[in-house]
């Protein structure tokens, strides 16, 4: 990571603080994709490796946005995604205003050299995770009585269990996959868990991108000890944690999300965190979501209807 951080300018709060104020009259921000940073990756900024194009941002914002309109119209919403791509800002987020289901994508998090075109991919699917990303909910903005939001571990789960497998689902996956230089452990691991070749090649693809969100979280952090997929966190929550995981809990949860089998045809609850997903250890001996933030038989907080969520 030392190599990077040549590429990433101290920015201020003020300057991302300043433009989601102007989008969020009346709102308080809340925290995005990632915790409060002072990242800056400017426009023009010369980069030697990684980062997107804006070519490559819009296209996979063109296909979150055909996905997932049609889903949200028949929640009876309107799927707005707000492209920010001169902004220097390194995060994202999600809100609700009535009925806009919006999710923000900066510009600075898709130029940052970790983050793969299947990374941003990843980002984007967390940040519509917070709107269909079913139990456990947040409170949120105001304490209102509605529960629109998932929390953070469960958009997490949501971008690998249902909506990268989606987005993926119709490319050269093996092509794509065989141009990766792909981890042993989840080659192994997706073989395993699907039966069926295009299954395990969508599972490798989620949990790779997973990795390459994974280093932007270890340079924000300043982590020396890098995450990896044979070294899972093995802390368990008294209580299921609505908050940011750390680093290496949050690519367990991409690996999970990515090895459970359940369908991405098989819904999941807003009130339930069961259906729809790897629950039982009894029937799913991968998949389940990790108890470094998960707590099977606990509880989340209250609700909030306005509030825009990482």
């Amino acid at each position: 990571m030392g190599n990077m951080r040549k590429w990433l300018f101290a920015g201020t709060l003020a300057v991302s603080g300043a433009l989601f104020a102007s989008q969020l009259t009346g709102h308080e921000l809340c925290e995005g994709f990632l915790p409060d940073n002072d990242m800056s990756i400017p426009l023009g900024l010369s980069q030697t490796t990684g980062g997107l194009t804006e070519q490559d941002f819009n296209d996979v914002l063109d296909q979150i946005e055909a996905l997932y309109q049609p889903e949200v119209a028949a929640h009876g919403g309107n799927l707005a995604i707000i492209r920010h791509w001169e902004d220097s800002t390194v995060n994202a987020s999600a809100m609700r205003m009535g009925k806009s289901w919006q999710i923000n994508m900066f510009g600075g998090l898709a130029r940052h050299p970790a983050v793969t075109k299947d990374g941003f991919a990843l980002v984007a699917c967390h940040e519509m995770g917070h709107h269909l990303g079913g139990a456990p909910k947040v409170s949120g903005f105001m304490r209102t009585s509605s529960k629109w939001a998932s929390n953070e571990g469960a958009s997490d789960y949501y971008a690998t269990l249902k909506c990268l497998r989606r987005l993926f689902e119709k490319d050269d996956n093996e092509k794509i996959v065989a141009d990766m230089d792909v981890d042993a452990t989840v080659a192994q691991a997706c073989e395993a868990e699907h039966g069926r070749r295009l299954d395990q090649l969508l599972c490798i693809r989620g949990a790779m991108a997973g990795m390459s969100v994974s280093g932007m979280f270890n340079d924000l952090t300043k982590n020396r000890k890098s995450v990896s997929f044979t070294t899972p966190d093995t802390s368990q929550v008294r209580k299921t944690s609505n908050k940011h995981p750390a680093a290496q809990c949050r690519l367990d949860t991409y690996f999970a999300g990515a090895v459970c089998k359940v369908s991405t045809t098989e819904a999941l609850s807003d009130q339930d965190y069961r259906p729809g997903s790897c629950a039982d250890a009894s029937i799913h001996a991968r998949g389940l979501r990790p108890r470094c933030w998960f707590k099977p038989d606990g509880s989340s907080g209250g609700g909030g209807d306005n509030g825009p969520w990482g």
